[in-house]
């Protein structure tokens, strides 16, 4: 009975109410898609880690980290992946010789981490043969000798870009709705290879207005890169026994992922042809990635090798990005820190209605706690109007917010216009929003309590009505 009495108050003044409700619908709503957001990104982040860097877990020689380099390789390699493919809980593995070295072009240099992969081993493992940004880029193969696939970010540091205007760059830009009459104005530049960005850029500027370029330069001089696939890049590196090696590589592939610093430092090669200018086995391996059949237990599998090989570092994709870990501790406290603040603000407003609420009916109060309503069942009418009012809001707010964020979780959202700020934290251009139900159970016992809080002080309010003076009232 009191809650079908609750109810109908609600109701007595239908806008007011519907505006309360809209309020928090709309609060929660913004708060919903804001959390999905934030865990859609934090996920997506952890899987394009373990994809394309990490995997589930690693083997190295104790020293590795100290100075990665060819003597600190894994005692006894072939005999431990042979009992790593006996482990029911091993999927694939990928053996590497991984170590620095130096790569230079005609126009520059930089310091690089040189992996040797065994192409078919490493494509069961890691991601990057589809990070591949070029058609006419090709992954490594067996068959590969002096063959090197490269990022984009070291492309560009060793100055084997240009940039070329042409009708493909066209074609793929009026595919995205870019305005012709644009494009229609630099057909001056079609086909002219640049050297430089800056170059390029100077070149827009002479046949774009001051608003166009501004607007489309960006745009334009991006799809306008093109890299120097089949020329050669000189690695030097120290073979096993400490001699320099100088070696020419042809670039065959050019891959971009979402991770900055990643590409900012990573080439591949074939594992057998860089083994024997190292001067040692095509067995030697310092880096053993592994793909376990359930990321959840690669805790415990780690915990396993270890017993097993004590001489050796054995870590996690947990130990080998623990900011993932403190993403995903943080994260559960921004959720409720932001959908908390939400409803406190929120919570003036329905305190502010269900005050009101009372004070409109202090004679009726008056009248019903005359003949005989203990104040135990008025309180408790006052806190189910605040908790149906806040629940009714917050229903219709999650179911909006999950709504959208299913939506965009299928179609996406493209922030490209931030990449080069999103990829310096391992962060994709698009965006898929996320959520779990039980993020929603957490969101509907705060909107019960933020309910019950706010209508203490109203409630109180009409438990300190006197009955007969509530009587003579006007309200």
């Amino acid at each position: 009975m009191l809650l079908s009495l609750s109810w109908k108050n609600i109701w007595r003044k239908p806008s007011r109410s519907l505006v309360l409700i809209a309020a928090i619908a709309i609060g929660l709503a913004g708060g919903v898609f804001t959390i999905a957001l934030a865990d859609g990104m934090l996920k997506q982040r952890n899987e394009e880690a373990i994809k394309q860097q990490f995997s589930h877990l690693q083997i190295h020689h104790k020293d590795f980290y100290d100075n990665p380099k060819i003597k600190d390789s894994i005692s006894d390699a072939t005999e431990l992946i042979a009992s790593l493919y006996l482990r029911d809980d091993v999927v694939n593995l990928s053996s590497r010789l991984k170590f620095l070295g130096m790569a230079n072009s005609a126009r520059s240099t930089q310091g690089v981490m040189i992996t040797g992969i065994n192409p078919e081993e490493e494509m069961k493992v890691t991601s990057i043969y589809q990070c591949l940004i070029d058609s006419n880029s090709t992954y490594l193969s067996s068959e590969s000798t002096n063959d090197i696939v490269i990022s984009t970010k070291i492309a560009q540091n060793l100055m084997l870009v240009f940039y070329l205007f042409n009708d493909d760059c066209a074609n793929a830009l009026l595919e995205i709705n870019f305005k012709q009459e644009v494009l229609d104005k630099l057909n001056p530049i079609k086909d002219i290879s640049l050297r430089s960005k800056n170059s390029f850029k100077d070149s827009l500027r002479k046949y774009l207005n001051s608003e166009e370029y501004e607007k489309y330069a960006d745009m334009l001089t991006e799809q306008s890169t093109q890299y120097s696939l089949n020329k050669k890049v000189i690695l030097r590196f120290n073979d096993v026994d400490g001699n320099l090696v100088d070696e020419a590589f042809k670039i065959v592939g050019i891959y971009k992922t979402s991770d900055a610093l990643y590409d900012n430092m990573n080439v591949f090669v074939n594992k057998k042809y860089i083994a024997e200018l190292l001067g040692v086995s095509p067995e030697t391996s310092t880096e053993i990635a592994i793909v376990t059949n359930d990321l959840t237990k690669a805790k415990q599998t780690t915990l396993e090798l270890r017993d097993e090989n004590k001489n050796l570092l054995i870590e996690s994709y947990f130990d080998l990005d623990p900011m993932s870990v403190w993403q995903n501790e943080f994260i559960g406290i921004f959720y409720n820190v932001i959908i908390a603040f939400i409803l406190f603000a929120l919570s003036f407003g329905i305190i502010n209605t269900v005050l009101m609420s009372v004070m409109e009916r202090t004679k009726e109060l008056g009248m019903v706690m005359s003949i005989g309503m203990k104040k135990g069942k008025v309180f408790m009418m006052i806190m189910y109007e605040s908790v149906m009012v806040s629940l009714t809001g917050g229903v219709v707010g999650m179911i909006i917010g999950a709504a959208v964020s299913l939506y965009f979780g299928k179609v996406g959202i493209d922030i490209s216009a931030y990449s080069s700020a999103m990829e310096s934290f391992g962060l994709d251009t698009m965006m898929y929003p996320s959520l779990s139900l039980g993020f929603f159970v957490g969101i509907t016992i705060l909107v019960i309590l933020t309910g019950i809080l706010s209508a203490i002080y109203p409630a109180r309010r009409a438990l300190k009505l006197n009955p007969s003076e509530a009587l003579r009232s006007d309200a």
